[in-house]
């Protein structure tokens, strides 16, 4: 299979036909881009998590053009729904719900439960109006690896794969949306991502709804890939997100630690160090790219830099963990959490 690179309006239209002929298409989000397929046929799902190597385990996202074409989706919506949907959407938020009868139930790893979001971003958008029905669309690269921020992502990974890349540019944001499931008495965030804990419970406190906003996914969770278990959100295997390279996690109060495992296990190897602005010089290092100072920024580059250490021949990544935990931080240290292991 040829992959061809298209920019709109012809690159929608295509789009388009590919999906009502039941095959796969990547398409840009402000998050990362997606690779969508009709979320109503078995075969067209079946593609995705072909094409991925994704686990039947893992759902995907749903992608609607509105909220009223979510609500069609879903099996039940609750007021905190509501109340999140007016205030997030469109834009990075996904939210679990009931499934409803038109989704495909491969699509949710066959629970009764789905993931569901309306995209913030004109070309996604148009797609999902012209085609007119629900898109399943999860990162548009093979599973576990690092997610593209670009066409040119897209390609390096799923080249003769895919019949279409929609060149959309670079994501604005460049981290996978929250997910927040909304099926207990307590929502509860699964996943971070732009749209922060502190804004989600904002949101509920502002609408006067009397609710605990949960964080962090519930026990009993996967402890690994093979897992065969249904995930109740994407994005909750311990390893996700990563680079080919082997990466390691690493924060500046452990400094003495990193300096001592160059001098024993780094000789010989070719580091690629990824840090964060006047990080002291580290002896034994071969390359620094530097992660901007800036949350937002800093999220938007985390995956476009992960991918340029990749590409940099090391024998190693050492990433340095943010020193902040709380609103975009939080998802930038999911992220390099599933990314990067621990350094031993």
């Amino acid at each position: 299979m040829q992959t061809s690179i298209q920019i709109p309006p012809v690159a929608v239209a295509l789009a388009v036909d590919l999906l009502t002929g039941g095959n796969v298409v990547a398409f840009p989000t402000e998050t990362v881009y997606g690779l969508g397929a009709d979320a109503t046929r078995p075969d067209a799902v079946e593609m995705v998590y072909r094409v991925k190597g994704r686990p039947p385990n893992n759902p995907l996202i749903i992608h609607t053009a509105d909220t009223a074409a979510a609500e069609h989706c879903a099996g039940g919506w609750n007021p905190a729904a509501k109340i999140l949907a007016q205030a997030f959407w469109p834009g990075p938020l996904t939210m679990v719900l009931p499934r409803g009868p038109h989704i495909c139930k491969a699509a949710c790893a066959g629970l009764d439960t789905m993931a569901i979001r309306v995209p913030n971003h004109p070309i996604a958008l148009e797609i999902l109006n012209r085609f007119g029905r629900p898109v399943c669309a999860p990162s548009a690269n093979l599973s576990g690896h690092t997610s593209p921020t670009s066409a040119a992502h897209v390609l390096a990974e799923l080249d003769g794969r895919i019949p279409l890349i929609v060149d959309g540019g670079n994501c604005t944001i460049g981290l996978e949306s929250t997910v927040v499931d909304m099926t207990t008495d307590s929502p509860r965030v699964l996943r971070p991502g732009a749209v922060t804990l502190e804004m989600i419970q904002r949101q509920i406190a502002a609408a006067g709804l009397n609710l605990a906003v949960l964080s962090g996914a519930p026990d009993g969770s996967a402890d690994s890939p093979e897992e065969t278990r249904a995930m109740a959100s994407p994005g909750l295997f311990p390893r996700h997100y990563a680079p080919r390279t082997p990466a390691f996690r690493f924060s500046r109060s452990s400094m003495p630690g990193v300096l001592n495992w160059l001098k024993e296990a780094g000789i010989g190897r070719r580091v690629i160090l990824v840090a964060f602005p006047d990080l002291p010089p580290i002896p034994g290092v071969s390359e620094v790219l530097t992660l901007p100072a800036g949350g937002a920024a800093c999220a938007q580059q985390l995956y476009a830099t992960l991918r340029r250490a990749d590409e940099s021949g090391g024998d190693v990544i050492l990433l340095e963990m943010p020193e902040l935990r709380s609103g975009v931080w939080a998802a930038i240290e999911d992220r390099m959490n599933r990314a990067a292991q621990e350094l031993p």
